[in-house]
């Protein structure tokens, strides 16, 4: 079998004013996993806030993993996964990123505008403080791993042990297929959460508090996936079942 060149979204650091302070970071527990199953991880490096397609041409598949803001590179591994059909699983921010992406591509449909990575950012500036497309606090306290993200504790082996909650899937989702439970135990840490999802994609898992933790594309024939919760750091089936898909593809 080809090895397989699984491309990593970068997270950012942002201080313009410092150059040594304007960094793209990885961590450690993505790649282990696209070791784990069997991958090569390949840390993906924005120039002018795009990611070349000569970099995207050597990855058969995108990991967008968690962090803390949009940037204009994931529209272009977006639409670039979908041109060539290469699977994505985004993690946390990066199943946010997959709605934000719905959202603004609705957006621009309805306003006969083309749908490119230029046209996305022009209406993600202009509609960013719009409620259709920010996401909601949730409120605290809450089973998120809130006191970990608000920094009242450590985050440590024991904390994160200690976010865990059940989620409920769909089962007709892609996430049912993968863990073949209608409920599962998932680590979980973030603080705002997802309420208008773009009509791309639709809503394969919640928690008990009615919050997101799963958004998948409508379209059977690609595999891109989000989750809210963290798998890299404690469950290896989706990335099992995420290089399954892409190996499907090359």
């Amino acid at each position: 079998m080809k090895k397989l060149v699984i491309g990593i979204v970068p997270g950012v650091r942002k201080n313009i004013d410092n150059p040594y302070e304007y960094k793209y970071v990885f961590l450690n527990s993505y790649s282990k996993m696209i070791g784990e199953v069997k991958g090569i991880p390949f840390g993906l490096l924005p120039n002018n806030e795009v990611i070349s397609e000569d970099q995207l041409d050597i990855c058969d598949g995108f990991i967008f993993p968690g962090g803390r803001s949009l940037e204009r590179f994931h529209f272009n591994i977006i639409l670039h996964a979908l041109k060539h059909n290469k699977p994505i699983l985004g993690i946390c921010l990066g199943m946010q990123v997959l709605n934000y992406f719905g959202i603004l591509k609705d957006i621009l449909v309805s306003r006969n505008i083309i749908v490119n990575s230029d046209n996305l950012w022009k209406v993600f500036n202009e509609v960013q403080d719009k409620d259709i497309f920010k996401l909601k606090d949730i409120p605290t306290p809450n089973i998120h791993g809130y006191q970990i993200m608000k920094e009242e504790i450590p985050c440590n082996l024991d904390t994160l042990s200690k976010s865990k909650h059940d989620i409920n899937i769909n089962k007709d989702s892609i996430l049912y297929s993968i863990y073949n439970k209608s409920t599962i135990n998932v680590l979980s840490l973030h603080l705002k959460q997802v309420t208008n999802v773009g009509s791309d994609f639709y809503i394969s898992a919640k928690s008990p508090d009615n919050i997101i933790e799963g958004l998948e594309y409508k379209d059977n024939n690609y595999f891109i996936i989000g989750v809210q919760y963290h798998p890299e750091l404690d469950d290896n089936l989706i990335f099992e079942r995420f290089i399954s898909e892409v190996n499907k593809r090359v």
